[in-house]
């Protein structure tokens, strides 16, 4: 996925390990943006505030998605990349909700020695993967999201892109 849809409507959702950052864009601008202090590894320790998640969902059901057409999550991080590997969607496709609560809920019936050894996770991201599942099908669900991508980009990359493309473009006027 090199680029967004013009006249399409995502949901932006890049799942950190102290904060959630969630964007809405719309015909390729950000037009909404929040972050929440919901995190993996707030998550793991226990001290995501159940203000915090309500504050989180007031924001989403708030949000101005459009009721004529079918709104799509992007996700970041390596988190949903790894879920998106793990439940065997292509690189390039979409993963639908389901496969990710499949995937999420395979992810928690394991020990986090299975997690490392059965499913190669380094031992950092096998402590927090089931809580970054968790994340993403809260917000999906909540917003009523059925597929989600998970570009294998990081933000330095895409920093580097835009970079290129400016500079690339420049020369050509």
């Amino acid at each position: 996925m090199d680029s967004l849809p013009g006249k399409s409507t995502f949901l932006h959702i890049d799942v950190g390990g102290g904060s959630t950052e969630i964007s809405l864009i719309r015909n390729g601008k950000i037009k909404l943006y929040e972050s929440f202090n919901i995190g993996t590894v707030r998550m793991r320790e226990g001290k995501v505030k159940n203000s915090e998640t309500q504050r989180m969902l007031k924001w989403l059901s708030d949000l101005p998605l459009p009721a004529d057409e079918s709104v799509k999550a992007i996700g970041t991080g390596g988190n949903i990349v790894k879920l998106h590997a793990l439940a065997g969607t292509a690189s390039r496709e979409a993963m639908n909700l389901h496969h990710l609560k499949s995937t999420n809920a395979y992810i928690e019936s394991l020990s986090h020695h299975d997690r490392v050894y059965e499913l190669k996770l380094n031992p950092d991201r096998a402590e927090v993967i089931n809580h970054a599942g968790n994340i993403f099908i809260q917000i999906m669900e909540h917003c009523h999201i059925h597929e989600i991508y998970a570009p294998n980009v990081g933000l330095k990359d895409g920093i580097v892109k835009q970079l290129w493309k400016k500079r690339f473009n420049a020369k050509k006027s």
